[in-house]
């Protein structure tokens, strides 16, 4: 009897959980006025990635992928999305993009939105999702991090920087989180894509953007040891409920493509979007200025809402090993350069302490250089062991060297939308010009806060008013200009380079000029010289048009230039000859020289002049003017 009653038992418990998945969700039933009202929200605008048109008042989602939707207008009719989503909880068999997950488990922070907006007219149930909360548990976060890489010119895709967020697990200290979870937004660029190619392909979104979780320990190792990037380290003071509602909203965009846009819907304004829905009301992204979103701004902007509570500045290893050789002195820095070459015996006696700092510093500088030039391990690791044989042979233990943390951070530099307005005589003729730079940098601009040596700006505009015949001429363009000036040194032989194009006035001889396409750059060798950089290259340019000789100009030359950058004083002085190989003797000689003087953090003077020689003849361009940032 007792066996009958269990089996009995047993049979109702197994047709009441069956029953479970149908009765786990309550009907979702909203009137109408309701249901407008929680579709036009700012919170679910947010959830959607929905952003008004800059020319239109129509509102859009950012998103790209149809497997963010369960309507096939949700990307653009934010109503029937929710009524696509409502619809999708009460029918627990719906699929998404053929993989049949539950709507609260494959969108959880709309789930919990809806919810709270709900309660207590209408009660939803939290609902179980296995892999959601095996994901969330691995991460196990406690605190968000926002990490900032600085720029760097030989990535085209982290040209203006980097920004990516860290999910700090619960009791991980400072010193370990090598094993967090990052959360990452980048254009999904071909490998072989140059600076340029990936600039126009970039601009007009011609890449996938994906969000990816990986492990912290591969981005130090790419932005910290291999692309040799300071990293700054930003904790967002959210709370813990904020933390998970970020986590929630980060599963629902993994994975789904966002078309990148180099200047706005980069790295960092998707990032912005993450924050947007974990606290509502903030609106970081809409802090923004239109069609500018550069990473070094974007950081400015979490600053200044007062989200951040801890700043931490991580040096990369090339910061750490150029600081180390600068503290050595002239006798430790010779023994490294021995101890590289496997050369013990020291020419004069050294101090265990000196001795032990010199040879740590040489295997720092002999794994960077594995890694920077790519070395074999039967080159690299004879000597690696050997530095470390000897190292060991000294009984005495150094206190860790790394640089101290900077003065002035990269989001305090200067802002990097720069307009500009000069009065200039070209020739005879008096001129008034109009200049617009929306991004980033160039050796004109106050150096705190930036790359010694880093150029780079897109759509540089000037326009020049000629007052002799009150002729508007557009004077150049350039889409984008690229320069790396790193200085060599006895343990250190970067590249100098320039990449660039746009058009320009090219001039020959007389006031007459044409407008032009161009392409140019140069490659050559800087090094330091006291507090300025000097520079000499090897350049080339192309000027094809139908206005110039030949159809155009095919030049190679070669170019001396000293620069100097501070706070407050700026300098460059120039010279360039240039040999055209499509017209023979239209040799060219420019020589140039700027001096620029900050006022404050936003504005600024700048002297210029411009002496230019041709076979036919010679022309001075000079102009006085003002530049503000913003």
């Amino acid at each position: 009897m007792f066996t009958q009653v269990t089996t009995l038992a047993r049979c109702f418990i197994i047709s009441f959980l069956t029953l479970i998945p149908s009765l786990s969700l309550a009907e979702i039933n909203l009137d109408e006025d309701t249901l407008t009202s929680l579709a036009s929200s700012k919170a679910w605008y947010n959830l959607l990635h929905y952003r008004q048109g800059i020319f239109t008042n129509t509102f859009r989602s950012q998103a790209d992928d149809p497997r963010f939707f369960y309507s096939p207008t949700g990307d653009r009719d934010a109503k029937d999305e929710l009524k696509a989503f409502i619809k999708a909880i009460n029918d627990t068999n719906i699929s998404v993009a053929s993989d049949s997950v539950s709507p609260a488990c494959r969108f959880p922070a709309r789930y919990q939105w809806l919810r709270k907006a709900l309660a207590p007219t209408q009660a939803l149930p939290n609902t179980s999702c296995p892999e959601l909360e095996d994901w969330l548990q691995q991460l196990n976060a406690e605190h968000i991090t926002l990490v900032f890489a600085a720029s760097y010119l030989n990535s085209p895709s982290s040209m203006f920087g980097h920004t990516f967020l860290r999910v700090d697990p619960a009791g991980m200290g400072a010193d370990n989180l090598l094993l967090a979870r990052t959360i990452s937004y980048a254009a999904n660029a071909e490998a072989h894509d140059n600076e340029l190619m990936f600039a126009y392909r970039g601009i007009f979104g011609g890449y996938p953007g994906i969000t990816t979780v990986e492990p912290y320990y591969q981005k130090l190792k790419l932005y910290s040891d291999i692309e040799n990037r300071d990293l700054w380290e930003y904790r967002l003071d959210l709370s813990s409920e904020e933390v998970r509602t970020l986590l929630l909203h980060t599963w629902e965009i993994k994975d789904i493509r966002f078309d990148y846009y180099f200047f706005d819907e980069n790295c960092a304004y998707r990032l912005f979007t993450l924050i947007d829905v974990a606290r509502p009301g903030i609106e970081l992204t809409d802090a923004l200025p239109t069609l500018r979103a550069i990473p070094s701004d974007t950081v400015r902007v979490v600053v200044d809402k007062g989200i951040v509570s801890n700043i931490q500045y991580r040096p990369s290893t090339s910061s750490i090993i150029k600081y180390q050789l600068n503290e050595l002195s002239p006798s430790q820095k010779d023994a490294v350069e021995s101890y590289l070459e496997m050369d013990f015996d020291l020419p004069a006696p050294m101090s265990d302490e000196d001795q032990a700092n010199s040879l740590e510093t040489a295997y720092e500088l002999q794994q960077f250089r594995t890694i920077d030039e790519k070395l074999p391990r039967e080159i690299s690791a004879p000597v690696s062991f050997a530095l470390l044989k000897k190292r060991g042979e000294i009984k005495l233990q150094t206190t860790p060297r790394s640089p101290p943390t900077p003065g002035i951070r990269d989001d305090e530099g200067h802002d990097t939308l720069r307009f500009g307005l000069f009065g200039g005589q070209f020739g005879d003729n008096h001129y008034v010009a109009v200049e617009w730079r929306p991004a980033y940098h160039d050796l004109d601009d106050p150096l705190p806060g930036y790359r010694k040596g880093a150029h780079l700006q897109f759509f540089n505009t000037q326009a020049r008013w000629y007052t002799h015949n009150n002729e508007l001429q557009l004077e150049q363009f350039k889409f984008v200009e690229i320069i790396s000036l790193t200085p060599r040194d006895r343990f250190f032989s970067p590249l100098s380079w320039k990449a660039g194009g746009g058009a320009r006035r090219s001039w020959i001889s007389g006031e007459q000029r044409h407008l032009s396409p161009y392409v140019d750059g140069f490659a050559g060798l800087t090094y330091q010289v006291g507090p300025a950089l000097a520079t000499a290259a090897l350049t080339a340019s192309a000027e094809p048009s139908k206005l110039l000789p030949s159809g155009g100009m095919l030049e190679g030359g070669a170019l001396i230039q000293t620069s100097y950058q501070s706070k407050s004083v700026r300098l460059l002085v120039s010279a360039e000859q240039r040999f055209d190989s499509l017209n023979d003797n239209e040799d060219r000689r420019f020589v140039e020289a700027k001096l620029s003087f900050s006022i404050n953090e936003h504005h600024a003077l700048q002297l210029r002049m411009t002496d230019m020689h041709s076979k036919y003849d010679s022309e001075m361009d000079i102009g006085l003017g003002w530049y503000g940032y913003f």
